[in-house]
């Protein structure tokens, strides 16, 4: 007895925008975290520089910037997860998304615990 094609497509659909929804969850996460870094090195260098209003400048302008490479990264990965399923690479395309994340996330740990 053959599989329907409705169930299958309906599953794809759910897998799809599940892992979608987690890597969108983990790519926010790591926007706040690394807002929280490039506000550390404001700090730092307004004070270096004397300028207390270079952490509230960079605070305000690096969540806009860092915000709209987020919307931008959240709809690459939704199209390549997306297309990656109609070529029968839906999990190679989930390593590869889950590699560059913990990649970033691995280098802003190294940045955060020993380079501030």
């Amino acid at each position: 007895m053959e599989s329907n094609p409705t169930v299958k497509s309906v599953t794809r659909f759910i897998a799809v925008y599940f892992t979608w929804l987690v890597f969108s969850a983990s790519q926010f996460v790591l926007l706040f975290w690394l807002h929280d870094l490039i506000f550390s090195w404001s700090i730092i260098i307004g004070d270096q520089m004397d300028n207390p209003w270079l952490p509230r400048a960079v605070d305000m302008w690096s969540m806009f910037v860092l915000g709209m490479v987020a919307l931008g990264t959240i709809f690459l990965t939704e199209a390549y997860i997306r297309k990656s399923m109609d070529k029968q690479r839906f999990w190679r395309s989930v390593g590869i998304v889950a590699l560059i994340e913990g990649i970033v996330a691995l280098v802003m740990l190294v940045i955060d615990n020993f380079v501030l």
